[in-house]
């Protein structure tokens, strides 16, 4: 189970940090989200996740232009704590996916 890992506020800004940092893509929404972790986290706990990271200043939010052309509301890592989710990334991204994966079966 992917709570087991990390809490799942972790668990989603390592998610935000692998598609933004790792991977550079810089319209990280909602759906993103939530594609990757359907199957083990509601959109509800999602939503709850996202707004506490965001209070936390972990991640920040903003309304971008998505890849559809319309507006949408986006997430990123803030500057300053980049280093930190790196790390937990790291640590736990290998771990994150196969729970990811084994909720999928």
């Amino acid at each position: 189970m992917i709570s087991d890992i990390l809490s799942n506020e972790m668990v989603i800004a390592v998610i935000i940090y692998e598609n933004e940092v790792v991977k550079g893509n810089k319209n990280i929404t909602l759906e993103l989200i939530e594609n990757k972790l359907k199957n083990s986290l509601s959109r509800s706990t999602i939503l709850n996740a996202l707004n506490e990271l965001v209070q936390w200043g972990i991640i920040k939010s903003s309304f971008d232009e998505l890849n559809s052309g319309r507006i949408g509301r986006t997430y990123l890592i803030s500057g300053e704590t980049i280093s930190v989710i790196k790390a937990f990334s790291e640590q736990f991204w290998d771990k994150i996916n196969e729970a990811i994966q084994s909720s999928i079966v």
